[in-house]
C-alpha cells in the first residue's frame, strides 16, 4: 500500500470513529427543536435547543454558528413542536423523575453518575395538546424559562462558574414551579 493510500485509510478511519454508528449523520440538521440531556452525571438535566443562528464573538472575530448536533455526552431527540419540545423538557426536569432514576444509575466514589438511556424506562407519555396536565407542565416550562433567561440577564449569576453552584441557584429561584411541576409529574407517570 502505497503512502496515499495509507493516509486516506487512516482518515477513512478517522472519520467513521467520529461518526460512530452514524450518530451525527443521522442528525438532521433542520429539525426546529431538539430536547437533549446529560448521559451522565449525578442529576438529570433537560434543555429545549431551537435551531437558529448564533453568533459569537471568539478573539474578536464574530463566528455565525448554524444548526445543532448533540455529541457523545448528551441524547437528543428531534421534535417539530415548541410545546411538544417543553412539555418534554419540564418532564424531564421534574424533581420526581430525577429521584425515580437514582436507583437505576450506576454508582460512583461520589454518588449516582449515569443517565444514559435509564430516563427512556420511565412510562413518559406522548405529548397530546388536549390533555389539560401537558397544556400546564408547558405553561410551567415557559415560564421557569423566562425566568431564568430574566435571571441570566440581569446578572444574577455573577461570577459563579460552577454548573453545580448554579444548577442549585436555580432550583432554589424555582422551588414553587418545580413543586406544581412535580405534583403534575407524578399524575401522568
Amino acid at each position: 500500500m502505497d503512502e496515499t493510500a495509507k493516509r486516506e485509510s487512516r482518515a477513512n478511519l478517522a472519520l467513521e470513529w467520529l461518526d460512530y454508528r452514524k450518530k451525527l449523520t443521522v442528525q438532521n440538521p433542520r429539525t426546529k427543536y431538539r430536547v437533549i440531556y446529560n448521559t451522565s452525571g449525578t442529576f438529570l438535566t433537560a434543555a429545549v435547543v431551537e435551531n437558529e443562528v448564533m453568533d459569537f464573538l471568539v478573539k474578536g472575530q464574530r463566528i455565525a454558528a448554524r444548526g445543532y448536533i448533540a455529541d457523545t455526552k448528551t441524547y437528543f431527540c428531534e421534535l417539530k413542536s415548541h410545546e411538544e419540545a417543553l412539555y418534554l423538557t419540564t418532564v424531564l426536569n421534574a424533581p420526581i423523575v430525577d429521584k425515580l432514576l437514582k436507583p437505576m444509575q450506576s454508582r460512583g466514589l461520589w454518588g449516582p453518575r449515569d443517565i444514559h438511556k435509564k430516563v427512556l424506562e420511565l412510562p413518559i407519555p406522548k405529548f397530546d395538546a388536549e390533555n389539560p396536565t401537558h397544556r400546564r407542565l408547558v405553561e410551567l416550562g415557559k415560564e421557569c424559562s423566562a425566568k431564568v433567561e430574566k435571571w441570566i440577564a440581569s446578572g444574577g449569576a455573577g461570577k459563579i462558574t460552577s454548573i453545580g453552584k448554579l444548577r442549585g441557584m436555580v432550583r432554589v429561584m424555582l422551588k414553587e414551579e418545580l413543586h406544581e411541576i412535580d405534583a403534575l409529574v407524578e399524575t401522568i407517570l
